[in-house]
Formats: structure tokens, sequence, C-alpha cells
């Protein structure tokens, strides 16, 4: 906390690099401590937090069950062709 407050604070840079007496520099980081301690922290609201978006739950999940179905009957072929066609939507709509 007292480096963050020596970065924000030019005054006290200025105060720490004429300081000369050791003694008194420790009680000044001791005061900068204190008040560090006492700064109130930032709420997270709703408005600050953003929406967590995701669209490939559903097409992971179906890719799982059909692994599992293949590890089961030794026929991969559903599987991979459902991640061929995962790779085609997923790169067409990156390239557009």
């Amino acid at each position: 906390m007292v480096v963050i407050a020596l970065a924000r604070n030019p005054e006290l840079r200025k105060q720490f690099a004429d300081a000369t007496d050791p003694v008194a520099l420790g009680r000044q980081i001791g005061i900068i401590e204190s008040k560090a301690k006492t700064m109130p922290k930032l709420k997270s609201t709703a408005a600050t937090v953003p929406p967590v978006k995701g669209n490939n739950g559903a097409e992971l999940n179906s890719l799982e069950k059909l692994k599992e179905e293949a590890h089961k009957s030794s026929d991969w072929s559903a599987y991979f062709a459902a991640k061929r066609a995962k790779k085609i939507t997923y790169w067409s709509n990156i390239n557009g």
C-alpha cells in the first residue's frame, strides 16, 4: 500500500526523498500504512460487473455426449462429424 500511495502522490515522494532521519521515515511509513488500511474498498455492483455470455456450452455438452457414446460403441463417426461441423461453423463465423 505504501508503494501505491507513493506512486499516486508526488508530494509524498518528495517528502521521502528529502527525509534524512530514518526514524522519521519509519513513522511516515507507519502513517501511510494506517491510512491505507482504512481506505474504503470499491463495492462491485451489477452495473460494474460485466454479464457473462456463452454460446458454446450446448455444443460442447453434445460433443461430450457423442464422445461418451463413441467410447461405449467404438463408432466414432458421429463424434467426428459433429466436431467437423463445429469447426466449420466456428471458422466461418470468425472469417465472415
